[in-house]
């Protein structure tokens, strides 16, 4: 509650929120938003120049990171960092708004495809997204958080990751990431050494200061695009998405059993 107050608008639409300074003895360069920003002139640009990855668009406005440290002399133990960007897809205007439910659930799905449907160690996701799927009910247009979690039960080196994701105009969204790192290997070994939860606390606490004020013309695409719906609520609950094939499973199917077989031999079987 004594954090710097952050704010800057997008299109009219105002986002503010609470959050600490960058911290000193960072290496991430931080980016600081302008107070006004026209949705006409984002400078968006694809992930990468994968050709599914061109499907997605976003420009980064702001960027922090806080370092954690442990008692005296057992120094750095985990860091928070903060990414906002605004997201869109790369294609026709003509597509459905993002102010409807059921579209931006489609679009969050697709948006954790191009992102982590590539991460597979020998044929096995290495992630778990959406997971504790929450809507977010106090905003006034339909929002939710979730997490992006590692799959411990392959190899890697990934942190969780916690998403904040709504809508500031029928095409855009806005995309808060927030990556909860505590040095390398799988997470349920990290949590013997160093407690997740002053990170998540951190999170929390600045989702739980944002304040959200869409423009009138943001209030009037969301308006058309709710007419004649009943149902304009979020789904309670969005089970984590399969990103692997049906090939794909059969080769971690295969790899398993060769791994069985090895500790097999090794055990003398």
């Amino acid at each position: 509650k004594f954090s710097g107050h952050v704010s800057f608008s997008i299109g009219g639409t105002n986002i503010s929120f609470r959050a600490p300074r960058h911290s000193f003895a960072s290496k991430l360069e931080p980016i600081r938003p302008y107070s006004i920003h026209d949705v006409n002139d984002l400078r968006m640009r694809p992930r990468s120049h994968d050709n599914d990855h061109d499907k997605w668009l976003y420009q980064s406005f702001f960027r922090r990171q806080w370092e954690f440290y442990g008692p005296w002399f057992s120094g750095f133990k985990g860091d928070l960092i903060l990414d906002i960007a605004v997201i869109s897809r790369n294609e026709d205007s003509d597509l459905a708004s993002n102010y409807r439910p059921r579209v931006l659930e489609s679009s969050i799905a697709d948006y954790l495809k191009i992102v982590y449907s590539d991460d597979l160690y020998e044929g096995a996701q290495q992630w778990h997204a959406p997971v504790d799927w929450t809507v977010i009910k106090v905003w006034p247009c339909v929002a939710v958080t979730f997490y992006a979690k590692p799959n411990d039960e392959v190899p890697g080196c990934h942190s969780p990751c916690r998403y904040v994701v709504f809508p500031i105009s029928d095409k855009h969204l806005i995309r808060m990431s927030f990556d909860l790192g505590r040095g390398a290997g799988r997470q349920y070994e990290q949590d013997k050494i160093v407690d997740i939860a002053p990170l998540e606390k951190l999170s929390s606490d600045i989702i739980n200061s944002i304040q959200v004020k869409l423009s009138p013309e943001a209030l009037a695409q969301q308006a058309k695009a709710l007419e004649g719906i009943e149902d304009t609520s979020l789904s309670e609950s969005f089970p984590p998405i399969k990103f692997t094939t049906p090939e794909q499973d059969a080769e971690h199917e295969r790899y398993l059993q060769e791994e069985k077989r090895i500790q097999d031999i090794l055990k003398g079987k």
